[in-house]
């Protein structure tokens, strides 16, 4: 008799404690994160000649980011490199600028459409690298990238 009310004590506490342990979740799944998708077209360009570019951010993880994170990356042709990163409220207004907006929902899509020109062929600009971030409503940071190249024709 005594193992009997045991196990039904042993059975009873398992079952409370996993009532109260799924009372204290809100159900969301807390291992989900944001996955961002960037896409810059077209993927080449050409100097002196402007051309309509887009930029297209995607979130296809079901969470929604704060845009917070912009890094512009130039590659010239004699190897040298420049990198320019605006984070936290600096990279939040990047992102105003370019979409009107710094909040990216979760499956949504952001556009820009403007015309790009590179000028100057004698300094060498071959690639630029835009990568694109910030910090999801779960509180990871994600990014993503694409990057385009400037060619002579």
């Amino acid at each position: 008799m005594r193992r009997r009310v045991a196990l039904i004590s042993l059975v009873l506490l398992v079952a409370i404690s996993s009532l109260i342990l799924a009372g204290c979740r809100d159900g969301t799944d807390v291992t989900k994160k944001a996955k961002l998708w960037l896409d810059i077209t077209p993927s080449v360009i050409y100097y002196n000649e402007p051309t309509t570019m887009r930029f297209s951010l995607q979130e296809l993880g079901a969470v929604a980011v704060n845009l917070n994170y912009y890094r512009h990356q130039l590659y010239w042709r004699d190897g040298k490199e420049e990198d320019y990163t605006l984070t936290g409220e600096t990279g939040a207004r990047k992102f105003l600028v370019l979409f009107g907006t710094c909040y990216l929902p979760e499956f949504g899509v952001l556009e820009a459409t403007f015309l790009g020109v590179v000028y100057d062929e004698s300094e060498g600009l071959v690639k630029e690298i835009i990568t694109m971030g910030g910090t999801d409503t779960k509180g990871n940071f994600v990014k993503d990238s694409d990057e385009f190249s400037v060619l002579s024709r």
